[in-house]
C-alpha cells in the first residue's frame, strides 16, 4: 500500500454478541500494573470443541502450526493473521471464574501444556484463578485450565505484556513459544481488541455458541511511544543520494506515522502503535531508503583515506608468528582457557601458582591455563583416539597464560604465549621425498624460523624440564631472558594425556618479550666482495659443556674482528673419546670487509680462538 500511495487496511472484524454482559460471568484483576499494560477478556458459552474444518487445518499446516481442535486453532489462526498472541481458557476450570494477573510466589508450582512442571519465582509473571497460577504470561499456558473436549465455556485472552518480563521467565524456565517469541519482541497494544473479536469470530464460525457482551478488561501501566526525529541532512549521509523534507513526509506518512511538525532542522513524527520497531532517527531513515529502493543508489567510488592503516604491534606479532606457522603446514587451534588440575600435575607446574576458577564448568575448566600446551597435547590425543590413521599432527595456538606470581597481587599474571606441537614424519609420503620422522632438530628449525622476522639472536641453553625429556630440554634465551622451552615431551606427559606412537615435540615461548624487541624496516646488506678463509678447529671438551657455549666463546674470542660465522659441524662421543667428554668439530668462516685477509690475520684470530677453548677446558685436536 505505502508503495502505490493507497491507504492501508486496518483489522476491524465484526462480531455480533447475543449474550448477557461479560462482567457477569467472569472477573479481571490487576496487581502487576508494572508488568502489563492492559488485559482483555472475552466470554463465549455454549461451544461444542471438535476438530477445525479443513481448510483451515490445512491454512495452519502451511505456516508451521499443528492442528489441535477448533477453539484452539481459533487463537493460532488468529494469531497468524494479526500478529498477536491469544489464548483461551476453559471458563469451568477457573477458580472463582476470576482471573488475577499477579507476580508468582517464590516455589509455586505449574504444569503447562506441554506436560512439564515448573517450579515459579518471584520475577515471573503468571495468570491466576482465585488459587492457583493458570499460566505463565505471554509464555504457555497451564494444564489445569486448558481447553478439552468436553469444554462447554470459554474465556479468550489478549494481553500486553513487558517484553523483558517474558523474555526473562521464557529463558529461566527453558521456553520459547509463538506468543513468547511476539511478546518479547513487543505488540500492538491498539491491536489487543481487534485480535480478541477476530478470534471470537472465528469460534464462533467453528464451534458455534454465544459470544457475551462487553469485554472484561484490567489496565496497567501504559508506556507512552515518544515521538520520533528525523533530520533531511542525516538522511541523505546515510542513504548515499539527496533526501529533501518532502520526501521525508511522504514516504514516512505512506507508512502509516503522522507528521506533527519541525523542531530545528528535524522533523517531527508520531509512531503508530503497530510499528514497535521504529524508535531512532537511523530507524526511520531506513524506511525512507527500503520504500525509494536501495537498488536505485548511484554507484559511487569509496574515498580513499590519506593515513596508511597499520596493525597494532601486538596483533602484528602475532600475525607474523601465525603466518610463519601456517606456511609450515601447521593448523591454528582455538581452545576454551581453562586447565585441569591433572594438566599441572602432568607437567610438574606449581599449583600454588594456579588461578581457580570460582564457578567452573567442570572438572576441566577448574583453572586458568598456565600453559599453552595442555590444549595441543589434548588435541594430540583426540587425533588418535578418531583419526588413527594419521598420525601427522601440527598445531599451534596464540593466547594469553595465567599464574599467580605474588601472593600478594590483585591480580594474575597475564602473559601471551605461542605453544607448538608437532609429531608423525617429516615430510607427506611422496616419490621424490626420502621420509623420516621428525626430531627435536626438525623443532628447533620451526622455532628459529618463528624467531627469524623479529631478528631475535637467541642461545640454545640445555634445561631440567619436568614436562621435556631430558635428552632434548632446551632454554631458549633472549637478551638474558627465558623465553621459552622446547624439546621432545617427557614419557610420563604423554602417558598423562594418553598419546601413543611417534614421539610428541613441544614448544612455548613468550610472545610479550618478542613484541618488546625494537623493529624497523629491514635494510638491504649487499653480498660480500672479497673472499672468505675458511678453518675446522677439532677439539674434546666435557660432556657438561653446551654447543651454545661453545659458539659464545668462540665468538668472544674473536671480538667481532674478522669471524663472520660458526657453526658446529660434528659431534661424537664414544672409542676413543674420553668417558665423560665429548669431540666437536666446529666450522669457521673469516672475511674482512676492506681486505682480502692474509694467512697472518686468520692465524692470529685462530689462536685467540685456540686460547679461550683451551681456558675452557678443551683440548686441542691435532692434524
Amino acid at each position: 500500500a505505502a508503495i502505490f500511495g493507497l491507504p492501508a487496511p486496518k483489522a476491524a472484524p465484526a462480531v455480533t454478541a447475543t449474550g448477557p454482559a461479560a462482567s457477569a460471568s467472569a472477573q479481571v484483576r490487576m496487581d502487576a500494573a508494572s508488568r502489563c499494560a492492559k488485559y482483555v477478556g472475552r466470554v463465549i458459552t455454549g461451544v461444542k470443541v471438535g476438530p477445525s474444518p479443513q481448510s483451515v487445518q490445512a491454512r495452519l499446516r502451511a505456516v508451521g502450526q499443528r492442528p489441535i481442535s477448533n477453539v484452539v486453532d481459533a487463537t493460532n489462526l488468529a494469531l497468524m493473521e494479526l500478529g498477536h498472541p491469544l489464548h483461551a481458557f476453559d471458563l469451568h476450570r477457573l477458580e472463582g471464574a476470576r482471573i488475577i494477573v499477579r507476580q508468582a510466589g517464590a516455589g509455586e508450582k505449574i504444569e503447562l501444556l506441554d506436560g512439564s512442571t515448573k517450579t515459579l519465582t518471584e520475577d515471573d509473571l503468571v495468570i491466576a484463578d482465585a488459587g492457583k497460577p493458570v499460566a505463565l504470561a505471554g509464555v504457555m499456558g497451564g494444564a489445569n485450565s486448558e481447553v478439552h473436549d468436553g469444554t462447554v465455556d470459554v474465556l479468550l485472552e489478549a494481553a500486553v505484556f513487558d517484553p523483558s518480563s517474558v523474555r526473562r521467565t521464557g529463558r529461566r524456565h527453558g521456553l520459547h513459544t509463538e506468543a513468547s517469541h511476539r511478546f518479547e519482541r513487543g505488540v500492538d497494544a491498539a491491536m489487543v481488541e481487534a485480535a480478541i473479536d477476530r478470534c471470537a469470530a472465528l469460534i464462533l464460525e467453528m464451534a458455534g455458541g454465544t459470544l457475551h457482551a462487553g469485554r472484561v478488561t484490567a489496565t496497567g501501566e501504559a508506556k507512552p511511544k515518544a515521538p520520533a526525529k528525523v533530520r533531511p541532512a542525516r538522511a541523505a549521509m546515510l542513504i548515499g543520494r539527496p533526501v529533501s523534507a518532502d520526501e521525508v513526509k511522504d514516504t514516512l506518512t505512506r507508512l502509516g506515522l503522522t507528521f506533527t511538525g519541525e523542531d530545528g532542522d528535524a522533523l517531527v513524527f508520531d509512531v503508530p502503535s503497530w510499528r514497535v520497531d521504529l524508535a531512532l532517527e537511523e530507524d526511520l531513515i531506513e524506511e525512507v531508503g527500503r520504500l525509494h529502493g536501495y537498488d536505485d543508489l548511484p554507484a559511487v567510488m569509496p574515498p580513499a583515506g590519506k593515513a596508511v592503516w597499520q596493525h597494532a604491534p601486538a596483533v602484528d606479532v602475532e600475525g607474523v608468528l601465525r603466518d610463519r606457522l601456517v606456511g609450515q603446514g601447521f593448523f591454528e587451534a582455538v581452545s576454551l582457557a581453562f586447565a585441569a588440575p591433572a594438566h599441572l600435575e602432568a607437567m610438574g607446574l606449581d599449583p600454588a601458582r594456579a588461578v581457580v576458577v570460582t564457578n567452573p564448568l567442570g572438572e576441566e575448566s577448574q583453572l586458568m591455563r598456565p600453559s599453552m600446551l595442555p590444549p595441543l597435547l589434548k588435541a594430540a590425543r583426540l587425533n588418535q583416539d578418531n583419526l588413527p590413521s594419521i598420525t601427522d599432527v601440527r598445531l599451534f595456538e596464540l593466547g594469553r597464560t595465567f599464574a599467580w606470581t605474588d601472593v600478594q597481587a590483585k591480580l594474575p599474571e597475564q602473559v601471551r604465549r605461542v605453544g607448538v606441537m608437532m609429531r608423525g614424519r617429516r615430510h607427506p609420503v611422496g616419490w621424490n621425498a626420502e621420509v623420516g620422522a621428525l626430531d627435536a632438530y626438525d623443532l628447533k628449525a620451526v622455532v628459529e624460523s618463528m624467531l627469524e622476522d623479529f631478528g631475535a639472536e637467541v642461545r640454545y641453553d640445555a634445561a631440567e624440564v619436568s614436562w621435556l625429556h631430558p635428552r632434548s630440554a632446551t632454554c631458549v634465551v633472549l637478551r638474558g631472558k627465558t623465553l621459552g622451552f622446547m624439546g621432545e615431551a617427557h614419557p610420563s606427559l604423554m602417558e598423562a594425556f594418553g598419546l601413543e606412537g611417534p614421539p610428541v615435540f613441544l614448544a612455548e615461548l613468550d610472545v610479550d618479550q618478542l613484541a618488546a624487541l625494537p623493529r624497523g624496516p629491514r635494510r638491504y646488506v649487499p653480498l660480500p666482495k672479497l673472499p672468505p678463509a675458511q678453518r675446522d678447529l677439532s677439539f674434546f671438551i666435557s660432556r657438561d659443556v653446551s654447543g651454545a657455549r661453545v659458539i659464545t666463546t668462540i665468538r668472544k674470542a674473536d671480538g667481532g674482528q674478522f669471524l663472520e660465522s660458526a657453526e658446529i659441524f660434528d659431534v661424537y662421543e664414544g672409542k676413543g673419546v674420553p668417558d665423560d667428554q665429548r669431540s666437536i668439530a666446529v666450522s669457521m668462516t673469516f672475511r674482512a670487509a676492506d681486505r682480502t685477509l692474509t694467512d697472518q690475520d686468520v692465524e692470529g684470530s685462530l689462536g685467540k680462538v685456540m686460547k679461550a677453548l683451551e681456558k675452557l677446558g678443551a683440548t686441542i685436536r691435532k692434524a
